[in-house]
């Protein structure tokens, strides 16, 4: 499915991954059916992959990442990270020489960090404008929420139909900037010559985050199929 609605799919870069992806999903799909028990998802875009799953939204802690530090809000260059947890996931090699020439130009300052512990992060995220997250296409993740928790402009591949889902389920639209890899010289130049607009998401990161990824949206979640589970 992903191979052919993503033409930057990260199953068409190596055919050895995508075959042990494709034993893996087999596995699982088999696990599913013969188990019979309910499928809890953690990123909307599965649930049209696992018929009837529900929505476990991921969770992180909102006070953990709040930062009274916003972005462009210094005259220094635009500061903008990317640390992805699997490059060949998140589409590293697709954008990395596009932003460092941005960089050279003098245009940002692109910080690309590999190895960061967790707790790194904080600090990282804090002195960022800008979060490049992926751009193979896929969900937002765990990365992605913190640093909307942490109140700053996120740019992602976020396709159309998991944007159209967290809507639905969430109530509020995605706050994440949407750009291709293509793309991703012209929004970030964008978003550099005018920062007003991509700074209204920002500012709604911390929001969405406390309203959907809180834990209280997945502890419903999980309690709702507990009482289930209750005799009569």
């Amino acid at each position: 499915m992903h191979l052919a609605t993503e033409p930057d799919s990260y199953f068409s870069v190596d055919s050895n991954f995508t075959e042990s992806m494709r034993q893996k999903t087999r596995r699982s799909r088999a696990l599913i059916e013969e188990s019979g028990l309910p499928v809890l998802v953690s990123t909307p875009d599965l649930l049209r992959e696992v018929e009837g799953a529900k929505l476990l939204p991921i969770v992180v802690d909102p006070k953990v990442w709040a930062t009274t530090d916003l972005p462009f809000q210094t005259s220094r260059r635009p500061c903008v990270v990317h640390a992805p947890s699997s490059s060949h996931i998140k589409g590293t090699d697709l954008i990395d020489k596009t932003m460092h020439r941005l960089h050279r130009l003098g245009l940002i300052e692109y910080r690309r960090l590999a190895g960061m512990r967790h707790r790194e992060m904080l600090d990282v995220y804090r002195s960022a404008d800008i979060v490049l997250d992926q751009f193979r296409g896929g969900p937002y993740g765990v990365a992605a929420c913190e640093a909307l928790a942490a109140g700053r402009i996120v740019v992602s591949h976020v396709p159309v139909h998991v944007r159209k889902l967290t809507h639905e389920l969430s109530g509020l639209e995605l706050p994440i900037v949407q750009s291709t890899a293509a793309e991703l010289e012209d929004v970030v130049a964008s978003i550099v010559a005018d920062p007003g607009d991509a700074l209204k998401r920002a500012n709604q990161g911390p929001g969405f985050i406390s309203h959907w990824h809180d834990g209280r949206e997945s502890g419903h979640v999980l309690s709702q199929w507990l009482d289930s589970r209750l005799p009569s």
